[in-house]
């Protein structure tokens, strides 16, 4: 006696399977135990604020990584403010700022950058000095990190904000 026959499929439910089967195991093909290739937030960056003028030191890990931390920026438009970034020379890392209410302030776009940072030792010094804010509000702003550079790296962010004259 001869097996029962399979039952015929379709050219278009053979393809319907086909693309369940693949969208199913997309996000699956990284192996365990392998970093995810994008940016990724270290956890132990997004605890309470930082205090005005006081260094944040971020230890950020081999490979493209991000981190963030909080920091509370008085009346932007009695201030003006001051970032400092001290960097590895190797590391290139890009910094901005988000405010509560999501408007994205640029710092600066690479510590590689001659203009505003200056090279020292081993050492990159970045000083970038900001005027008032007139359409800025007050209130909890985030200050992002986000390193492109292979190797590891310690950044030292501090954010200074000062009564205007």
């Amino acid at each position: 006696m001869s097996p029962p026959a399979a039952p015929r499929q379709t050219p278009a439910a053979t393809w319907l399977v086909v693309g369940l089967l693949l969208a199913g195991t997309v996000g699956c093909t990284r192996q365990a135990g392998t970093p995810p290739s994008t940016p990724t937030t270290p956890p132990a960056t997004t605890a309470r604020p930082q205090p005005n003028g006081v260094a944040r030191r971020l230890r950020l890990r081999a490979g493209p990584v991000a981190a963030h931390f909080a920091i509370r920026a008085p009346a932007p438009p009695s201030h003006t403010f001051t970032v400092r970034i001290l960097a590895p020379r190797h590391a290139d890392v890009a910094v901005w700022l988000q405010t509560w209410y999501g408007q994205r302030l640029d710092v600066l776009g690479s510590t590689h950058d001659r203009a505003n940072c200056q090279a020292a030792a081993e050492q990159t010094v970045c000083l970038l000095r900001f005027p008032r804010l007139e359409a800025q509000r007050a209130g909890t702003w985030t200050v992002h990190a986000a390193k492109r550079s292979p190797r590891p790296a310690v950044v030292q962010i501090t954010v200074t904000f000062h009564p205007a004259a």
